[in-house]
């Protein structure tokens, strides 16, 4: 099941979306409601999780606090936190002249740094809550917690030239918060991932 829906992913990008923008809330998070098996496969990808049995869609944490979807393991108390942004032209960069394609030094996309925002809210709310509280949401207390944002996709690259790949490329596990990773990664980037740990499945 969990491949069938990766190959839905892979289909959805790469044909009936193929280098077109997508909107995170009319378009991604509607896709991957729907695929269960995907998400518990991206958390064994990117949270460690032998054996994921703790889903949630925009799990409540509380106010504002609201992941667009957690998967955790009960056995290794890891859990992933993942936050999708759009997949725009100016989601990873934005340039201060789009008439300029060759400018080199592009500000990180409001989109990436947004999504960057709400992961550090999400670990700091999680880390100074109760333990009673971490019971109810997940009934264990998470030993480890990993993030993951899915921003952009890669043929705004080719507008662009390849300042703004390599620069992505740098990014994608430079970022933490002591020692919670972020791994970046676009909506192209995560198709490939997933399709290359599914081929050594087969």
């Amino acid at each position: 099941m969990a491949r069938q829906e990766a190959e839905e992913l892979a289909f959805w990008l790469d044909h009936e979306n193929l280098k077109k923008p997508l909107k995170e809330r009319d378009q991604v998070l509607r896709f991957f409601q729907q695929r269960a098996q995907l998400c518990a496969l991206t958390g064994m990808i990117w949270g460690n999780l032998l054996n994921p049995d703790r889903f949630s869609f925009e799990l409540n944490l509380g106010g504002a606090y609201r992941p667009d979807f957690v998967v955790g393991c009960s056995q290794s108390r890891n859990v992933l936190l993942v936050e999708f942004e759009d997949g725009e032209a100016k989601s990873l960069f934005e340039r201060a002249n789009d008439r300029d394609p060759n400018e080199v030094r592009p500000r990180l996309g409001k989109r990436l740094l947004g999504g960057l925002a709400q992961i550090a809210d999400w670990v700091y709310f999680l880390e100074t809550a109760s333990a009673a509280h971490k019971k109810t949401w997940f009934s264990f207390e998470p030993r480890n917690l990993l993030s993951l944002l899915v921003v952009g996709r890669d043929h705004y690259f080719d507008k662009h030239g390849t300042n703004d790949r390599s620069r992505y490329e740098w990014l994608q596990d430079k970022f933490s918060l002591g020692q919670i990773p972020i791994v970046i990664r676009t909506f192209d980037g995560l198709n490939d991932d997933l399709k290359t740990r599914l081929a050594t499945y087969r």
